[in-house]
Formats: C-alpha cells, sequence, structure tokens
C-alpha cells in the first residue's frame, strides 16, 4: 500500500484523533505544514491539504495522541 503525501483537513483530524479545529490551529501555528490547491472555477478558494511528512512529525513530537 502506497502512502499518500497529502491529507484534507479532516483526514489529517482522524489520524491524529482531534478535532478539525485543533487541525486548522496547528496549521496556523507552524505545527503542521500545508498548501492550498488551486480554486474551482466558481473562484473559490482551493482546499488545504496537509503534508504526511508533518503529520508524522507531530505524531512523533507529542505520541500518537494530540
Amino acid at each position: 500500500m502506497v502512502k499518500r503525501r497529502f491529507y484534507s483537513q479532516e483526514e489529517t483530524a482522524e489520524q491524529l484523533n482531534c478535532s478539525v479545529k485543533t487541525v486548522r490551529r496547528y496549521i496556523q501555528q507552524g505545527r503542521l505544514k500545508a498548501i492550498r490547491l488551486p480554486g474551482s472555477r466558481t473562484g473559490k478558494t482551493g482546499a488545504i491539504r496537509v503534508s504526511a511528512k508533518s503529520i508524522d512529525e507531530l505524531e512523533a513530537e507529542v505520541g500518537t495522541t494530540v
């Protein structure tokens, strides 16, 4: 099974056993690295994806339960 490089905020919250709000806060604090995908044709802002590497690093820093 190939591990994905990026995850949605919801998938990240599941992996870290926390809320999406906490994931957003970690992104703002710089504890998780994320990218914003290009917006859709309707002009909405793009979705945010969190790097798998930063999830692994945060888990190693604080253990599997954040």
